[in-house]
């Protein structure tokens, strides 16, 4: 263990290990068993099993931070930061106890859910991914995106904003992406499919020949 760690996590010092920290201070009675998974300076990550339910806590290297990982049926549905080992602790025992995703992070407020996850496993996937990117898409996107989400035809498709290029799809389990892209191309847009441009121009053009080729495909 280095010394830098241990003026991080003084804690670590006396325990002996990140498991027996998170024992040591888990609001549950008979704690939830925490093991420790090891790292390259002695044990720097720690899990808790509950039934299907885990969380796996590691440590950040440069700054004092706890850094959980809360999975369900072995997929992630939240991460969380924090200084705090004692909220770090009682919001892992929270998931392991059945806390709902979402209730979890309204309780904890250092608690990030996987919204695009727990949707696909509600089935409202599609109203959530337009709900993000339209949340989140550069003002300059902005037009684009809600041209799209303003025709019922698109609304009802799985928007995808990734690496400077938006898209939608015809099914939210893609495997492949087969329809048309927009990006950006000086001071408007370009819809492209195969190597190919489809239209050029703003917002209305872009969203016109998305029509006209699904129209066609």
């Amino acid at each position: 263990m280095t010394e830098s760690r241990d003026s991080l996590y003084p804690e670590l010092a006396d325990a002996g290990s990140l498991g027996a920290v998170l024992n040591g201070v888990s609001p549950s009675a008979a704690g939830p068993g925490y093991e420790d998974l090891g790292g390259p300076d002695g044990p720097a990550r720690a899990r808790a099993v509950e039934g299907d339910r885990s969380v796996v806590v590691g440590l950040a290297v440069r700054e004092r931070r706890f850094l959980l990982t809360f999975s369900g049926a072995g997929q992630a549905a939240a991460r969380a930061e924090t200084p705090d080992l004692v909220g770090a602790a009682r919001s892992a025992q929270d998931w392991l106890d059945g806390v709902p995703p979402r209730e979890l992070g309204a309780r904890w407020p250092f608690v990030v859910v996987d919204e695009l996850r727990l949707a696909y496993q509600e089935g409202n996937e599609v109203e959530v991914a337009w709900r993000l990117v339209r949340r989140e898409v550069q003002e300059d996107w902005r037009g684009v995106v809600e041209a799209a989400y303003a025709r019922s035809e698109l609304a009802s498709m799985f928007p995808v904003f990734s690496h400077g290029v938006f898209r939608m799809l015809r099914s939210s389990r893609f495997t492949r992406y087969d329809t048309p892209f927009v990006r950006r191309a000086g001071r408007g847009f370009v819809l492209q499919h195969e190597g190919g441009a489809l239209a050029e121009g703003g917002a209305e053009q872009m969203i016109e020949g998305f029509l006209d080729w699904l129209a066609h495909h």
